[in-house]
């Protein structure tokens, strides 16, 4: 498990700057801020890794620095690109399975993460198509 600072709301992580007659959508300074806190963090677990090519089970928890209101949701995209650009792992696009629970509040807010690696299914894990729905 890896503890790492509470990330920023999608709505703080990206910023729109117009160029010309174009908007282009950039990673905010408090996103590339967070990226490097998360670096920082995962260094300071003295952690060596090659980046993860598997197929992925994350469980985020979640423990917000005060009692206001928040969609979860709105917290997973930042976390999960920063642990992208640290190389925990290729792509988010590799995590098939994602649990984000709320924590209890701790001040100044962190988040825990846990990754594990999906098996490849075998036949009798796949339902039939009729069964599906």
């Amino acid at each position: 498990m890896y503890v790492v600072p509470f990330p920023p709301s999608v709505n703080q992580y990206w910023r729109s700057v117009v160029m010309g007659r174009h908007v282009r959508v950039l990673i905010s300074r408090r996103g590339r801020l967070y990226r490097q806190a998360v670096l920082a963090a995962l260094r300071a677990h003295h952690v060596t890794w090659s980046p993860l090519e598997q197929r992925l089970r994350v469980r985020l928890t979640l423990n917000p620095p005060d009692r206001r209101v928040r969609d979860l949701d709105n917290f997973a995209k930042a976390l999960l690109d920063a642990f992208t650009h640290a190389r925990v792992w290729n792509d988010d696009a590799l995590i098939d399975e994602l649990t984000i629970i709320r924590g209890p509040v701790i001040s100044p807010g962190r988040a825990c993460v846990q990754i594990g690696i999906i098996d490849a299914p075998t036949k009798t894990d796949i339902p039939p198509a009729d069964h599906i729905g």
